[in-house]
Formats: structure tokens, sequence, C-alpha cells
């Protein structure tokens, strides 16, 4: 059958002692990051910095981004090989090698919505990790609202073992 899962995050700013026996998570690769002090003058805490390979402006407020994209915001981060940037909405739509970061999941797959002003971001045909919880598996889609620490998953699998085929199955 079909299954749906709604997890409420929370921080895992200390390890959780029911894992203590499992081997710390070294599967999330680590986020892009850029340092708010080195931004453009009149840098402010919500603003969105990337780069690319390579840059196209086909129109007036919106940019193609090619090859090795990093879009940083605050804590939300996506990396793509294709990203279509609406700087007035503030929308980032990615495709190719995609993944995303987020305090509460870790996310790589095929296609991703950004929306950084609402911080929401919709994920489509991917891998998920919690990070600090040591849960992860397959999702066809991820819907991830980070303003509220929520996260809702369809047709997914779910699991805290590290081997392709736990062992309960």
């Amino acid at each position: 059958g079909l299954w749906s899962l709604t997890v409420v995050a929370q921080p895992a700013s200390a390890p959780d002692p029911r894992y203590a026996l499992c081997p710390p998570d070294t599967a999330i690769p680590p986020p892009p990051v850029y340092d708010s002090r080195k931004g453009a003058p009149g840098f402010v805490a919500g603003t969105v910095q990337g780069r690319a390979d390579e840059v196209r402006v086909p129109e007036v407020g919106r940019s193609v981004l090619i090859g090795g994209v990093e879009l940083v915001r605050d804590r939300q981060a996506v990396a793509a090989d294709l990203l279509t940037y609406r700087r007035d909405r503030r929308i980032a739509e990615a495709e190719g090698h995609v993944r995303y970061w987020d305090p509460s999941i870790f996310w790589s797959g095929r296609h991703a919505l950004v929306e950084f002003d609402s911080d929401r971001a919709r994920l489509v045909g991917g891998a998920y990790r919690i990070p600090g919880r040591r849960a992860h598996g397959k999702a066809r889609t991820v819907t991830h609202n980070s303003r509220k620490d929520e996260t809702r998953l369809t047709e997914l699998d779910y699991t805290t073992c590290e081997s392709e085929v736990p062992e309960w199955r």
C-alpha cells in the first residue's frame, strides 16, 4: 500500500542515548556554507547567496544557474546541476543531482522547489536522512516546512539500519 508520514523533528543538539551502539551518521555531506561577514556591503541575515559555473539571465528577475550550483540562505542550502531562481519571489527550482540541507533534514534526489521566504521545500524522487536521529529512507515526495520544523513524506520507506537491506526485513 501507499504510506504517508509526518515527522516533527527535534534539534539534534545532543546525541540520543537510544542510539549509543550505532556508529555516527557520516552519510550526510557537509552543506555549502557562506560567511555572512564576507557578504556584499549591506548584507543582512536572510540574504540568498550562491555560486555556479555559469549564470544566464533570460529575463529580468529570473536567473538560470548551470553546473556546480549552490544557494545558501542562513541554515538552508540547495545544490544542483541546474537551478532556476526567481529573485522577486525568492523561489529556486532545482534539477539534476539535487541536494537540500536544513537543520532537521537532508535530502538528495532529482527535483526540488525551495521557497526561501516561506521556509518551505517540496522535493521529488529521492532519499532523505534525519540528522542526529539515524532515520533515513526513500520517498516519492518530501514536503518540508522549516518554520514549523515539520516534514511530510509520501510513499516512503524508513529505517535506522545502515545496510541497504536491513536485518529485520
